[in-house]
């Protein structure tokens, strides 16, 4: 009996935060480095302001109290740019659950395009569909399939990565989606982290 898997996209921004922490912060397989907790991104901030203020305090009371300068314009500047550089970060992770630049502007642009991609996998391959995509990929195209928590990546390599949640498959249980893929290629499924944290309900054993 022919098996097929049928994910319609519509990418979250945990999605995209997914992705960046797997594919962008670090490369796919190499352990990602340790996030940073609210409380420590809050106390780099302080530093960062504190910093600044004694820079800016500093020189001025040498300049009132000995009629000196150490640093001059440059000290205010730095200053001023350690000041700003901590409230600015201390204001965006102000609420838990902080999300990178690159994850917010990339969830934009896909909120903005309003494009929802069609994947389709059987036994015959691997089909795209999307605005002005219609491609069909043997399995052997497809160098690596990644795997999280909530996620598979589709890798074909040259920078061609398509992003699969188990929460957009329309068709077929993503549970069942490894074994597919290794009855049809005889490749395993490799854990997007190197420790496999949260993948031993997906990966076969």
């Amino acid at each position: 009996m022919e098996r097929e898997f049928e994910i319609q996209t519509d990418y979250t921004l945990d999605d995209f935060y997914a992705f960046w922490r797997g594919f962008v912060q670090t490369k796919a397989g190499k352990p990602s480095p340790k996030k940073m907790t609210r409380k420590e991104a809050l106390r780099g901030s302080l530093s960062c302001v504190l910093m600044g203020a004694a820079l800016i305090m500093g020189e001025i009371w040498l300049k009132w109290t000995l009629d000196i300068t150490i640093g001059g314009k440059w000290f205010w500047f730095l200053g001023g740019m350690l000041i700003l550089a901590g409230g600015w970060t201390a204001f965006r992770n102000r609420k838990e659950g902080a999300y990178p630049y690159w994850v917010k502007s990339a969830y934009k642009k896909f909120q903005k395009l309003g494009e929802r991609d069609l994947f389709c996998f059987s036994d015959k391959g691997f089909e795209a569909y999307g605005p002005g995509v219609d491609h069909h990929y043997d399995f052997s195209s497809i160098q690596t399939l990644w795997a999280d928590e909530d996620h598979f990546y589709v890798d074909l390599g040259k920078n061609a990565l398509y992003m699969l949640p188990h929460h957009n498959f329309t068709l077929g249980d993503p549970a069942e989606f490894p074994a597919f893929w290794i009855a049809r290629t005889g490749k395993p499924v490799l854990p997007v982290s190197p420790d496999g944290r949260g993948l031993d309900s997906i990966l076969p054993q």
